[in-house]
């Protein structure tokens, strides 16, 4: 196999992964925006934002024969880059990219979100339910001092 015959299965190979893992990862955590069922497909919209330092945004079954496209973007400082954008008909082989950032910082994130992204799903949900309690002793705390206030006041301590 020439070097380019490699490059370009290792390419197919990455963006394979990148899309299973986006189409996974929007379907248990993506909001979808869209939706429309027409006689032979699906149509939907889906995006996830701000995860890990990555949105990410998809338009698949776009008709009866396919149609897909994927956008990623990546939190690099202050500044949110296109880091990927891609549009295939039916099969990833055929893919075309947009936009493929050639700085491997991105890349690099991105593939051990890919391989850690359960864990950090499951720390997420930990540190909303956290917050959650948090909110709730807050507001009963401020129930409680409100209370506590008001007797002050019926009694002239205040």
């Amino acid at each position: 196999m020439s070097t380019l015959e490699a490059k370009i299965v290792a390419r197919i190979k990455l963006l394979s992964a990148i899309v299973n893992f986006v189409d996974e990862l929007l379907r248990k955590k993506g909001k979808v925006l869209e939706c429309h069922t027409e006689s032979c497909n699906t149509n939907m919209v889906e995006e996830l934002k701000d995860f890990e330092n990555f949105s990410f945004w998809s338009d698949t079954g776009q008709t009866m024969f396919g149609g897909n496209t994927y956008k990623i973007w990546y939190m690099r400082g202050t500044d949110k880059v296109l880091v990927l954008y891609l549009d295939f008909q039916a099969g990833i082989e055929e893919a075309e990219i947009k936009t493929f950032d050639p700085k491997p910082d991105w890349l690099k994130a991105l593939k051990c979100l890919i391989k850690n992204w359960k864990q950090v799903v499951v720390k997420c949900e930990r540190e909303r339910k956290n917050q959650e309690e948090k909110s709730w002793r807050q507001r009963q705390q401020e129930v409680v001092n409100n209370a506590l206030r008001e007797k002050a006041v019926r009694l002239g301590i205040l």
